[in-house]
């Protein structure tokens, strides 16, 4: 018996320092399931994230795409845990979002288009012969989505 632990006693222990260092520096593989958070199903972003799980499909992840009322909400979903992956207009995170959250990167450029009678000028922009325009709050895209600055008056749709 004596013999038996001398010999197998110092391979357990070399198994679980092995088993220890290996749980410790070994990442868990990613989940098999995702939340998505993308906006309405009429929208681009819901099209989007639909591609996205038609593809992560293949690989055995299944991904719930939940339909949203836009940016603002799929940003309340995320802080809340709510959702594990969303589409989001960039420039419009609250503090608590910039805290909490992290991007994975850009997916496309969204421009936003204003036109005015010219000349104009944006306060505290240099213009010569420009009258000057100040840039109240507007809400589009239903009262989830986003606030921009905009030379028009509160509009909501």
């Amino acid at each position: 018996m004596k013999d038996a632990l001398k010999v197998y006693g110092p391979l357990a222990a070399a198994i679980l320092i092995l088993l220890i260092i290996t749980m410790r520096f070994v990442a868990p593989p990613p989940p098999m399931e995702l939340r998505f958070a993308a906006g309405g199903v009429d929208g681009q972003y819901y099209a989007l994230a639909q591609r996205y799980a038609d593809a992560l499909s293949r690989h055995g992840i299944d991904v719930e795409v939940l339909e949203t009322r836009g940016t603002m909400e799929n940003y309340a979903l995320l802080n809340a845990g709510d959702a594990d992956v969303a589409l989001l207009q960039g420039g419009l995170a609250d503090d608590e979002s910039r805290a909490n959250l992290e991007s994975l990167g850009g997916m496309f450029a969204e421009p936003f288009w204003i036109f005015t009678p010219q000349p104009f000028a944006i306060i505290g922009s240099p213009a010569i012969g420009a009258y000057p325009i100040q840039f109240p709050k507007i809400q589009l895209l239903g009262d989830a989505s986003m606030r921009i600055p905009s030379p028009f008056p509160r509009i909501t749709f």
